[in-house]
């Protein structure tokens, strides 16, 4: 059953995040977990959600998604952010059924188109993503900043 997370579900979101190599702040999560949101609760606008699929009464994945305006065609797109089965539950199906559920709701939406990230490294990820019917057509850069102060010499400041 997939269900919208709630804040009973911090340990095994938290646990799953840790099996994909993250270590997020558990308040963080659960801060998130608690509003349903990080978006805008009076317009509307971008919204994350987590959704996780349980097995009886335990969590055994979550979807994790943000909804945004794709600004050059100023249509709706629900991005998953994360996506994780357990590790003992891997290659049940238990993926791909969160994935329809996720391509339903941005359906039902009226989005534009449901985008995915993937590391670099997760090649069998990459391998489900495109079974699934998605292709693989841009490439997404990153680049980290410190959180420093600007220099006297920047002329840009806001």
């Amino acid at each position: 059953m997939i269900r919208r997370a709630n804040p009973g579900d911090v340990k095994a979101v938290l646990n799953l995040l840790q099996q994909l190599g993250y270590s997020p702040d558990a308040e963080q999560v659960l801060a998130l977990l608690e509003t349903g949101s990080t978006g805008n609760q009076t317009t509307g606008d971008t919204t994350d959600e987590v959704y996780v699929y349980e097995q009886g009464l335990c969590v055994v994945a979550f979807v994790a998604l943000h909804r945004q305006v794709y600004f050059p065609t100023m249509e709706f797109l629900t991005r998953v952010m994360a996506l994780c089965v357990d590790e003992a539950q891997r290659s049940r199906g238990i993926g791909q059924y969160l994935l329809r559920f996720v391509e339903n709701l941005a359906y039902q939406r009226g989005d534009r188109a449901v985008e995915v990230t993937s590391s670099l490294q997760r090649d069998r990820t990459h391998q489900f993503y495109l079974n699934q019917g998605y292709s693989q057509h841009s490439y997404k850069f990153i680049k980290e900043v410190a959180v420093t102060a600007p220099s006297e010499n920047d002329n840009w400041r806001l």
